[in-house]
């Protein structure tokens, strides 16, 4: 898609895509995320939302990207905050306290770019963005947020209709796409579906919940380390790197750790991901990364 496509639509106003108000299903479903006050929350393709503002409010800090400057400039208008500029590689910066939207094309971002300047991600806001993109698009845009956010949890709004009546954008995005893309690096929730009458032909508005699953959040602890790791390793790693991790087990008898500590040895043990191996050779056995299925 020609980026021209959407600076005509912010020049225009033609900007139907922004609502006027904090959208309802995120304040409905945000917490489904999990995230703790600090942690730091990926919005891309963000436009001028109102969300932003809400999330910074609630104690998150905000990380955007923008193809269009004059909705950031927007942005930072709406949240009655002066914003300092620079330039960084392949982007404009716009920062504020709890906030950096970066504006310029969102597929030259990188981990070592984002991670550089505004550190580490802990979970994504995809407020129609992946519908905004046309289907050619749509497998390197989620290749690209894997690899910037090593699979922090997202909290996805789509649409779904018969695409062949109606030109997107939004375009129509289904469960099996979104399995397509997904497949290995998250589980998905279904968290609301329900028709909506903006449109002139029946149009389903979903919002899906994407949970990193646990032997996919071992495999990305032993990428990181580069090295063979004993249970107790990657157990104790795992505890550090995901704090929310028990939020599944409060209600066992079992302490959360002692179950996180049994799920990952019955999720890991013969070959229970394909990249991750056993040194069965030492005691105590030692799960490690073969280098050439990285």
């Amino acid at each position: 898609m020609n980026p021209q496509f959407w600076h005509n639509r912010w020049s225009s106003g033609n900007i139907g895509f922004h609502n006027s108000s904090v959208n309802e299903l995120l304040i409905r479903y945000f917490h489904d995320l999990n995230l703790k006050e600090g942690s730091t929350i990926f919005v891309p393709l963000c436009g001028k939302t109102l969300d932003i503002g809400w999330l910074i409010d609630g104690g998150y800090k905000v990380v955007g990207v923008e193809l269009n400057e004059s909705a950031v400039k927007e942005l930072f208008k709406s949240l009655k905050t002066g914003p300092k500029v620079e330039n960084v590689p392949f982007f404009t910066l716009y920062s504020a306290k709890d906030i950096d939207i970066f504006v310029g094309d969102i597929f030259k971002l990188n981990s070592t770019i984002l991670h550089n300047i505004t550190g580490a991600i802990d979970g994504i806001y995809d407020r129609a963005a992946l519908v905004a993109l046309p289907k050619y698009m749509r497998g390197q845009y989620t290749s690209l947020l894997v690899e910037i956010s090593n699979n922090a949890p997202q909290l996805l709004n789509i649409c779904q209709y018969n695409q062949n009546l109606m030109q997107g954008p939004p375009f129509c995005v289904n469960k099996d796409e979104l399995k397509k893309h997904y497949k290995g690096f998250y589980k998905l929730k279904c968290l609301h579906r329900k028709s909506i009458d903006k449109f002139e032909i029946e149009v389903e508005e979903l919002v899906y919940f994407l949970d990193t699953t646990i032997k996919q959040r071992a495999y990305l602890i032993l990428k990181e380390k580069q090295e063979a790791l004993s249970h107790t390793e990657l157990v104790n790693l795992y505890v550090e790197k995901y704090p929310n991790f028990d939020k599944n087990y409060k209600d066992t008898k079992k302490k959360p750790k002692a179950k996180i500590s049994g799920t990952i040895d019955s999720v890991l043990r013969d070959g229970g991901h394909k990249k991750i191996k056993i040194d069965k050779s030492t005691t105590p056995h030692r799960y490690y990364i073969d280098k050439q299925t990285i």
